[in-house]
């Protein structure tokens, strides 16, 4: 989980500020379907919110994560994931894990 505040801004092609976004502490709230075609492979997708303080949005997210077994217990874990927020601002999260099975 990352909670920061940032400011998002589109500039045009003069170089001033066309569209500025502010986000303070956003807490995202999304349930993900997943569906594993393989033993190491699993596909996500889901639909949630994101809520601030200012203003809530809407969030689509789809990702993809790729699980390598170390051992019995634990496998090392590599996703790569989409986050959409219609009319504002997409991001891109590429994250690599440790995670041991209980």
């Amino acid at each position: 989980m990352i909670i920061s505040n940032f400011e998002v801004a589109t500039f045009n092609r003069e170089g001033s500020v066309e569209a500025e976004i502010s986000r303070n502490f956003p807490l995202a709230l999304i349930p993900v379907a997943v569906f594993k075609p393989n033993e190491w492979l699993s596909l996500e997708a889901g639909s949630g919110v994101e809520l601030e303080s200012n203003e809530n949005l809407l969030l689509i997210k789809l990702g993809a994560e790729a699980a390598y077994p170390i051992n019995e217990k634990s496998e090392i874990i590599l996703e790569i994931s989409y986050d959409y927020k219609p009319g504002y601002y997409n991001s891109w999260g590429l994250f690599l894990g440790v995670a041991r099975k209980i």
